[in-house]
């Protein structure tokens, strides 16, 4: 929408309920394009993965425990997006420093949502798979078990990313800067006039500096990383829709249908 002024101008008059409805039709084109042959061999990977918990009571607790995450995180990144694209429009003179802060607050909104909820689906995915969760402390693994969602939601994130590093989704674990994430989450960092980003690295104990173009690298990355997922997750669940709607109660399963269409895309032709 940023590349299309005029699309943005009539969105900006809808109202709340056909916004949210543009939202849930326009989010699979807002998904950055993938390498098929990277998508393919981390389909190899989480595939089996979902492939192992695609029972009743699995397909239940995707739907009821996951299903409001990732809806409440497409509609939280497209209306951060909004916002940005009519920062944009409206100031488009903006210093570097100014352009710098605007990216900061983007990774953050990226890491805290879409990326996060992902991080832990791919966590309890392997839970469910029978792999017991373990941490990182003092030099030694150290299990714990983690039973629910909440459970996997409330373990700091640089424990879950150790243990996705360590079962072989580098990938999706490496994608992210938590130092970078810290420093924008506790405002413990400096931007100078000519857009140079200070900020203190707790993991390499040293003063970092970056500029705009890294910074945009960092973000792309990070973005790319979810995408990834997204996209493994939609060829996963989309042939499969009804059958994860079929796990509700029926009462539920009109209420569900349109939000799990817009987080796992379209069944294909004929599955509908």
């Amino acid at each position: 929408m940023r590349d299309y002024p005029g699309e943005y101008n009539v969105f900006k008059e809808l109202s709340e309920d056909k916004k949210r409805d543009y939202v849930r039709t326009n989010w699979p084109k807002l998904v950055i394009r993938v390498d098929d042959k990277v998508l393919e061999d981390l389909n190899k990977q989480i595939h089996p993965l979902m492939a192992g918990t695609f029972t009743q009571e699995g397909m239940s607790e995707i739907v009821s425990d996951f299903l409001p995450l990732f809806d409440a995180a497409i509609k939280n990144e497209s209306g951060y997006h909004v916002l940005m694209t009519e920062l944009s429009i409206n100031t488009p003179d903006k210093s570097i420093a100014d352009r710098v802060r605007l990216y900061l607050h983007s990774y953050l909104e990226m890491y805290e949502s879409m990326f996060s909820a992902q991080v832990d689906f791919l966590v309890l995915l392997m839970i469910r798979n029978d792999k017991r969760f373990y941490r990182f402390t003092h030099g030694k693994r150290k299990f714990k078990d983690l039973a629910r969602l909440s459970d996997v939601t409330n373990e700091p994130m640089g424990h879950k990313l150790y243990f996705l590093r360590n079962e072989g989704l580098s990938s999706i674990a490496d994608a992210c800067d938590r130092d970078l994430r810290i420093a924008v989450a506790h405002s413990k960092y400096q931007v100078s006039n000519d857009g140079i980003l200070t900020y203190y690295s707790k993991s390499g104990r040293k003063q970092v500096a970056l500029n705009i173009q890294t910074l945009d690298e960092l973000h792309r990355r990070l973005v790319l990383a979810s995408a990834y997922v997204n996209k493994s997750m939609q060829s996963f669940y989309a042939p499969r829709l009804n059958q994860l709607l079929m796990a509700l109660p029926e009462p539920e399963r009109d209420l569900a249908a349109k939000d799990l269409r817009t987080v796992m895309g379209d069944p294909p032709p004929g599955e509908s």
